[in-house]
């Protein structure tokens, strides 16, 4: 098409300069009826693009990264004349395989397309037209259209969920037991808590509390201990950082991240411990989950969180460090080297405080980084797309 339109464009400006250096009126006239030529190319090409219709469907908006999903689209022509060569370009939820397709399309007819997609990385997508180029029958101009100017045009949205890895048992008895063990039992003035034992009535008691038959048998006040149990919060440290020094493996490297805090995530929440994640990243993102029926608001979190942060998470951590007194379980889920992750784990002084650090992606590569933090006490966890060990 493009040594055609050239050539026709050399042919007129031969047409003008052969009238203008001779004056005979057949070289106007040749150049009238190029021009001609030309406007009726774009005035076919213009009323396709405002008599264009079409229908487009995914068969599902939401899947988990490795499924497919199926896109349907059916292009209408309603009018009394045919469309030209119309080219469409399609989006997937591969962006490195996005999709053409290319028809003529008679008048009243209409046209289907059944596509399916992989889906390899998490994340949210547009899916179906994003421009569709609009070729005369004489093959001399191309018009692209962006149907997003369109007022009623609607992207096809579809979100990615990362997987969960169903891990192997004996890791996952060692990691929940580890959290379980974390609890402990402190003394509470919530009244609606078991009462755990009697003790002798202090100032400062509440006089409902006290516990008359045992303060007639003992001839002194007595008055009701009540307990509740600490479980542990767990506060899951994602590093966010851009990943550039492997850009043929970016998106790779963020699945498996994601794969993992989605994987360790199930793993706590199903074991009774509730949970909140944030992000290496400003402002902080972050997330709390209670139960195992927030798994899917977290994951679509995680589906759409977006890996550009710039800070550290060994900032993140002292940030965690300094709250008060508090019974923390910090689980470090890194994916890139930090100079000073070493550094702030020496300041831990806090016994109540429990670090784990779980690696994944690029820093895997690192063995003489995971041997230095090893030799400051921690057991460190590695995660490698389908398994957590330690």
């Amino acid at each position: 098409m493009n040594a055609m339109r050239n050539g026709f464009l050399i042919l007129v400006a031969l047409f003008l300069l052969a009238g203008l250096a001779t004056g005979g009126r057949v070289w106007y006239l040749l150049l009238a009826m190029s021009l001609l030529l030309t406007l009726a190319s774009l005035l076919i090409s213009a009323f396709a693009a405002w008599a264009f219709a079409y229908t487009q469907q995914l068969s599902k908006t939401r899947v988990t990264r490795g499924e497919r999903v199926e896109y349907h689209l059916t292009l209408h022509n309603e009018n009394a004349l045919p469309y030209p060569l119309m080219i469409i370009r399609l989006n997937t939820p591969d962006p490195e395989k996005n999709r053409s397709l290319s028809l003529n399309l008679e008048a009243h007819a209409a046209q289907s397309f059944n596509e399916i997609f992989n889906c390899p990385h998490r994340g949210r997508y547009d899916i179906g037209m994003t421009v569709i180029e609009f070729s005369d029958p004489f093959g001399l101009f191309s018009v692209p259209f962006n149907m997003r100017n369109l007022p009623y045009f609607k992207i096809q949205d579809l979100l990615v969920l990362p997987r969960i890895t169903k891990l192997p048992r004996t890791d996952l008895q060692s990691l929940a037991g580890k959290l379980q063990r974390s609890g402990r039992s402190l003394a509470t003035e919530d009244a609606s808590e078991p009462f755990s034992e009697i003790r002798e009535f202090k100032k400062g008691d509440k006089l409902k509390r006290i516990h008359w038959p045992a303060s007639i048998r003992q001839r002194r006040l007595m008055t009701r201990q009540y307990d509740r149990f600490d479980e542990p919060e767990v506060s899951v440290l994602l590093d966010l950082s851009s990943i550039d020094d492997r850009p043929d493996r970016r998106l790779d490297d963020i699945d498996r991240i994601c794969e993992a805090a989605a994987s360790l995530s199930a793993l706590i929440l199903g074991g009774g411990q509730t949970l909140r994640i944030i992000g290496s990243a400003s402002p902080r993102p972050s997330i709390q989950a209670r139960s195992p029926a927030d798994l899917s608001k977290l994951l679509r979190w995680l589906a759409e969180i977006s890996f550009s942060g710039s800070e550290l998470v060994s900032r993140l951590l002292s940030e965690q460090l300094r709250q008060p007194d508090r019974h923390l379980v910090i689980m470090l889920i890194l994916q890139q080297k930090d100079p000073d992750l070493l550094q702030v784990l020496g300041q831990v002084r806090n016994k109540m405080i429990e670090i784990l650090p779980v690696l994944t992606g690029p820093v895997l590569e690192d063995a003489a980084y995971i041997a230095r933090i090893q030799r400051s006490g921690l057991r460190v966890w590695t995660y490698r797309g389908d398994e957590v060990t330690g």
